[in-house]
């Protein structure tokens, strides 16, 4: 959380010197090597829902770059967090979702400080009740319509999760990742 925290900040505070099409080219490099990895790892020994990384370092790390990369690119805390839980630190993927949405709520929330102090918002809507609701850049109609949805096809996540094979699972989020790396 605290590197979560500290990435966050510092992404956000950058974003204003570094060309964001440039960024998102790299994060959408990035995602594809995920994919990469997650499609073609093969653990050599089952860690039967335990993590095999026991060190705290490589995930202080993992919470500083992927709130940072979260940051710069516009991209959900998720996308970077998710495969880099499952590949790089070999979390499972049944317990890869509680690391994930943490990491991603305290990265979005420490994100998005910075842009509440913005003078002017960055685009405009042609709804003005959508127009009306910004403070700084964050436009918070924009943000509660996305909550609403977030908040009804998180909990049908949290049922399918359940159902779904690990194995399948990583398929899916290959896919997802190829489909956003496009």
């Amino acid at each position: 959380i605290l590197s979560c925290l500290v990435g966050s900040i510092i992404g956000a505070m950058i974003l204003r010197f570094i060309d964001t099409g440039m960024a998102k080219n790299a994060m959408a490099f990035i995602l594809v090597l995920m994919v990469l990895k997650i499609i073609f790892y093969r653990p050599k020994i089952k860690n039967n829902g335990v993590s095999t990384n026991q060190s705290i370092l490589p995930y202080a790390i993992l919470g500083l770059l992927g709130s940072f990369l979260s940051s710069i690119t516009g991209l959900g805390g998720g996308i970077i967090f998710t495969p880099a839980l499952i590949s790089i630190l070999r979390v499972t993927a049944k317990k890869v979702p509680a690391y994930s949405n943490l990491a991603m709520v305290v990265a979005t929330l420490f994100g998005v400080l910075p842009h509440f102090f913005t003078a002017s918002p960055m685009e405009t809507f042609e709804n003005p009740l959508l127009n009306s609701t910004y403070i700084g850049n964050v436009n918070f109609g924009v943000i509660l319509l996305i909550a609403f949805g977030g908040f009804i096809s998180a909990r049908l996540g949290v049922y399918f999760n359940g159902l779904v094979k690990e194995k399948t699972k990583k398929k899916l989020l290959s896919l997802i990742l190829l489909i956003f790396a496009l």
